[in-house]
């Protein structure tokens, strides 16, 4: 993915989100597909820059279906409000090319500690996550993810934000992701759109 900075940040927002007050839904995925060093900042991703990456473009269509728009429609109206409901985070303090033959043995080798302090600094940038009205976990149900999934429970339940587990955000999944999402989860998806679409 291509980033408008020269690092990656813990927290990526579209266009102009972060001056806005709608509320946001905090997606968490494995680790950024990037040659760089994760920095605890918050910046900005385009998906314009990089339109036929699958975790964005399926996070996108996971929200899109649940308020009756296809990808291009949801996107098309983040480009005209200069801003995006959708911000990403990632579970793992480091970057990973998907070019990487075995990425289990990277995973494995970073310590609990290092995931518990990288998923507290996420949580530390208060003026998005404040607003955040809902946590995506996606991808994380295999044991090497436990360390941060619970980190990520424990930050949410502390500020009481509701949090769900959904497969990872691969075009392969859709149907499985829709399947997955409650009533409730899709009432809170629609509502914080709503929200958004008329800020």
């Amino acid at each position: 993915m291509r980033f408008v900075s020269g690092e990656h940040p813990i927290i990526a927002y579209y266009g102009e989100t972060d001056a806005a007050r709608y509320p946001l839904i905090l997606v968490i995925g494995r680790e950024p597909n990037a040659n760089q060093v994760i920095a605890n900042t918050v910046g900005q991703y385009d998906f314009r820059l990089a339109p036929l990456c699958g975790f964005w473009n399926t996070s996108y269509g996971m929200l899109a279906r649940v308020v009756g728009l296809d990808v291009r429609g949801l996107k098309k109206l983040c480009v005209e409000r200069r801003g995006s409901p959708l911000i990403y985070a990632d579970s793992l303090p480091h970057c990973l090319p998907n070019t990487t033959a075995n990425k289990r043995a990277y995973r494995d080798r970073v310590a609990t500690e290092k995931v518990v302090t990288h998923i507290a600094s996420i949580f530390s940038h208060r003026e998005l996550v404040d607003r955040v009205g809902l946590v995506i976990m996606s991808g994380l149900r295999s044991s090497l993810f436990r360390p941060a999934r619970l980190a990520i429970e424990r930050e949410c339940e502390f500020l009481t934000t509701p949090v769900i587990d959904l497969p990872f955000f691969f075009g392969t999944n859709t149907k499985k992701i829709q399947r997955e999402l409650t009533e409730e989860n899709r009432r809170l998806l629609s509502s914080i759109f709503e929200r958004f679409e008329v800020a």
